[in-house]
């Protein structure tokens, strides 16, 4: 399976939506298409550190920092939009990689505003 960066980044700003700060996502033996997709891209974001197991092995999960670092970063359709255009010119990129050019991308925004970041 693929990962989907707008998949992932979909379903952060899914959980970050809720009510609940805890969000199930368990593996089982006869998950539908979707369901086996879903589960797989929650563990692609504890991968990267944007969300975390509230215990090993357990099937919740809670937002990290990054997560909602990341988020903040990519809340902006056009912000998203300019960092998978400049990922796509490499040809694609880690998620760590797409925080930091996000950053960048902000950081600009705010040069541009007057407000040097360094």
């Amino acid at each position: 399976m693929q990962r989907d960066d707008d998949y992932l980044r979909g379903l952060l700003q899914e959980m970050e939506r809720s009510d609940q700060w805890m969000h199930l996502s368990a593996l089982m033996l006869s998950m539908s298409e979707e369901d086996a997709k879903r589960h797989y891209h929650v563990l692609l974001l504890v991968d990267a550190g944007f969300l975390a197991p509230m215990k090993p092995g357990g099937s919740a999960y809670r937002i990290t920092n990054t997560g909602h670092d990341f988020l903040a970063l990519t809340r902006k359709n056009d912000a998203w939009e300019a960092t998978k255009s400049a990922a796509g010119h490499l040809g694609g990129a880690s998620l760590q990689m797409l925080y930091r050019v996000a950053e960048g991308y902000a950081k600009q925004k705010l040069a541009e505003l007057g407000i040097p970041m360094g």
